[in-house]
């Protein structure tokens, strides 16, 4: 499989590139608490995160793809493209994933540490806090021209890189080495969502990285859960626009909502719904091999 490093070497290097980028993620996190971003630098800095994750995501998974693996750049899964009863059958388990997944984050924001650990949770909710100004900032007052950048940088960017690397990269190599797709899915859903250092968006961004995960291995293709992916966060994107231009009522954001929380109307037919998308994604599958 590997032209220089055996499947287990192969999973060590690159678990150690991502446990490197972790350790920054993590510094950096806790260097400043407090932002403060004003509307003439969020076009740079918008410019600014799609060079870093290219820089951070996408090169280097290239780079590993094509040094240590015999199949090059086919390692991706890349070169094959889903049915198109696929994509649809997957963004429709996405969409329908929606309100189970935000019944998810009112659960986990409601969590709280012990009293031992009252720093660490200070620091979480610093860094949550941080995280939240950036994306209030970009989407803040949107024009059409705010909305298609943001739609490229956040959302596509995004999608493209996370997959890339997560997906792709260690999601794949997991595969290769424990032969297990269930085990694949859920360590790199749990990888994915630490990634990103939204510790009270923890729980559900797990359950989000392994619906992508099994809709990359159950589809064969890279591009659908990139597609997906997509979708997810653009939507986000469009009906803030929206509701900031007064497209539509902000109420439509209360919709199933009970304070802050998704009911659990909303949330039990969400859930049963995206069962019945994987039990039929699952008989659609076009197997990802663990030996590619």
């Amino acid at each position: 499989m590997f032209t220089g490093l055996s499947p287990l070497r192969f999973f060590v290097v690159v678990m150690l590139y991502f446990l490197m980028l972790l350790g920054i993620t993590v510094w950096s996190s806790s260097v400043d608490s407090t932002i403060n971003i004003s509307p003439d630098k969020l076009f740079f800095l918008k410019i600014v995160q799609a060079i870093s994750v290219l820089m951070v995501f996408i090169i280097p998974a290239l780079l590993f793809a094509l040094f240590f693996s015999e199949e090059k750049l086919y390692y991706f899964r890349l070169n094959k493209f889903p049915s198109f009863i696929v994509v649809i059958l997957s963004c429709v388990l996405i969409i329908s994933s929606l309100p189970f997944i935000s019944y998810l984050e009112g659960l986990n924001k409601s969590m709280s540490l012990p009293a031992a650990f009252s720093g660490l949770e200070h620091w979480m909710k610093a860094s949550e806090d941080k995280v939240q100004q950036i994306e209030e900032a970009f989407m803040k007052n949107q024009t059409i021209s705010d909305l298609l950048m943001n739609l490229f940088v956040i959302a596509f960017m995004a999608a493209l890189s996370e997959e890339l690397f997560f997906r792709g990269l260690i999601q794949r190599s997991m595969l290769n080495l424990s032969k297990n797709v269930h085990v694949s899915v859920w360590v790199t859903a749990v990888l994915f969502s630490a990634f990103h250092m939204q510790f009270y968006g923890f729980i559900p961004r797990v359950i989000l990285g392994a619906i992508l995960g099994y809709i990359y291995v159950w589809s064969g293709s890279l591009w659908t859960s990139i597609i997906v992916h997509f979708l997810n966060n653009g939507l986000v994107l469009i009906v803030s626009y929206l509701v900031s231009s007064n497209v539509i009522s902000k109420s439509v954001e209360d919709v199933g909502m009970d304070g802050d929380k998704v009911t659990l109307v909303w949330a039990i037919p969400s859930l049963l719904l995206m069962g019945c998308c994987l039990f039929l994604l699952n008989k659609m599958k076009t197997p990802l091999s663990p030996a590619g």
